[in-house]
């Protein structure tokens, strides 16, 4: 992960979702179609390897759609899309949606978390 300060918050510029390396842009506009409630928070590609966060958004929200878009790599790194094979699109994005908000949460309510995750993740066995 590369990190550069943005207004005095840290942002992310390249983060690795299974064995890829993802580009982290954020975009005034996001070129896809799709939206919920005509707004757009971000926007993952698979093929270029590219994440889009909505710049429009707050930092707090900004930082929900890239969890969220995250979880999307993850669900195709892993294979979750091909063993929910009888899921539909628009399933894959309600787990997605209800995973990244509840996991926000936890992270909102319990700051220490991400710290203790982190030291416990990086340890050396």
């Amino acid at each position: 992960m590369v990190q550069t300060k943005v207004g005095g918050m840290t942002t992310l510029n390249k983060v690795t979702i299974g064995s890829s390396e993802y580009k982290i842009k954020r975009s005034m506009t996001l070129p896809s179609s799709y939206t919920k409630s005509n707004i757009q928070f971000g926007e993952i590609s698979l093929l270029e390897k590219e994440i889009l966060i909505n710049a429009r958004l707050p930092s707090n929200l900004q930082a929900e759609a890239l969890l969220h878009e995250v979880l999307h790599g993850l669900f195709h790194s892993t294979g979750l899309n091909r063993s929910l094979s009888s899921f539909s699109c628009e399933s894959e994005e309600e787990i997605v949606t209800l995973l990244s908000r509840g996991l926000c949460g936890v992270f909102k309510t319990s700051p220490k978390l991400l710290d203790y995750l982190k030291d416990a993740v990086c340890a050396k066995p």
